[in-house]
């Protein structure tokens, strides 16, 4: 399928018409276009060590070749980060602008111990606090207003189902933003899922909504699920509350921030704050849909 096939779809959650766009590539002479070819959604998708299936019949995935293009022309990230990246999704809900899933985190076994201790809430809270500190850091060295508002779901642990998640509210430049994260426990570490909405003003209800969805959707491999751990598999040595400091993008203790935050600032010496405003983008940016 190519993007020529997709003008014209109504997207689900209303009256939304896509009109056909290619994509000018910024590295390359400026008459020169790149043509995207979005893959449509319509059947489960394999990732690295699971699956995804559908959730929304109007939504596509991308190539790997297209999504480096779109990060490393856009974005701006260095073409060494494509590697940090399984798999990004657009529109893959009725409410949500981009899914972009990680490479799989295969630091080891994550106990849950820590998680049930009596200061959680005042770790959760130095988490918070560190947050603050890099965005108001942030917020100097680009000379924008950013502004950390609240936990718009505070961090929560599904013991049962293996997941961790939550969402942030910030306030860009007098604009609010909102950056969803969640993980699924594995046998080898975790699979972190990034979630961009449609609308920056998403009660929390319905974030609940679309992450329960997405990481419903969502299968590990035979055998490589949680409950699968056995003796002798890795462990590794951060617990939930330093998988957390890694997906905020802070430091937790001695453990440093982890994830595609983390590679990205490595690749690029971006700072992570910086994949919202993009990842928001992806849709408008493939189908012209102006705000």
């Amino acid at each position: 399928m190519n993007l020529f096939s997709l003008c014209k779809i109504p997207a689900i959650a209303g009256a939304i018409f896509f009109s056909c766009f290619l994509f000018p590539a910024h590295a390359q002479n400026q008459s020169d276009v790149y043509e995207y070819n979005p893959i449509a959604f319509d059947a489960p998708v394999t990732l690295a060590r699971g699956r995804l299936a559908p959730m929304n019949e109007a939504g596509f995935h991308l190539s790997a070749e297209d999504t480096c293009h779109l990060v490393t022309t856009d974005w701006g990230w260095e073409r060494s980060s494509c590697a940090a990246i399984d798999k990004m999704f657009v529109a893959p809900t009725a409410s949500l602008d981009t899914l972009l899933v990680e490479r799989p985190n295969s630091e080891g076994f994550v106990r849950f111990d820590d998680w049930d201790n009596s200061n959680r809430d005042q770790e959760i809270e130095s988490i918070w606090n560190a947050l603050e500190e890099s965005i108001q850091a942030q917020s100097e060295k680009l000379g924008v207003e950013i502004k950390a508002d609240s936990w718009l779901v505070y961090p929560t642990l599904d013991e049962e189902k293996n997941y961790l998640y939550y969402a942030t509210k910030l306030i860009w430049d007098g604009q609010p933003q909102i950056n969803i994260k969640a993980t699924v426990f594995d046998r080898r570490g975790y699979v972190v899922f990034v979630m961009v909405p449609l609308d920056a003003s998403m009660p929390a209800t319905q974030v609940k909504q679309n992450i329960d969805g997405v990481l419903s959707a969502y299968s590990t491999k035979t055998s490589e699920a949680y409950a699968d751990f056995s003796e002798g598999d890795k462990v590794a040595s951060a617990g939930v509350l330093g998988v957390l400091a890694g997906l905020v993008g802070v430091k937790y203790g001695k453990a440093v921030a982890v994830g595609l935050g983390a590679i990205l600032l490595g690749f690029a010496k971006k700072l992570w704050i910086l994949l919202l405003l993009p990842l928001i983008a992806l849709k408008n940016k493939l189908f012209g849909k102006k705000d």
